[in-house]
């Protein structure tokens, strides 16, 4: 989902408005963190099984 479909213009308080675009920023971040860990971790894995 992108921040934009979210409708944040429709969020009055800016201040408000810039700390939820932050916590999608990291929401992704943390997101994109996930997905190559778990890769890296089922590599590891399947190096294990090849033992």
């Amino acid at each position: 989902m992108l921040i934009g479909d979210l409708g944040l213009y429709a969020i009055e308080d800016e201040n408000i408005r810039e700390l939820i675009r932050r916590l999608m920023n990291m929401i992704e971040n943390q997101s994109v963190e996930l997905r190559k860990l778990k890769e890296e971790n089922q590599q590891l894995r399947d190096a294990v099984n090849r033992l």
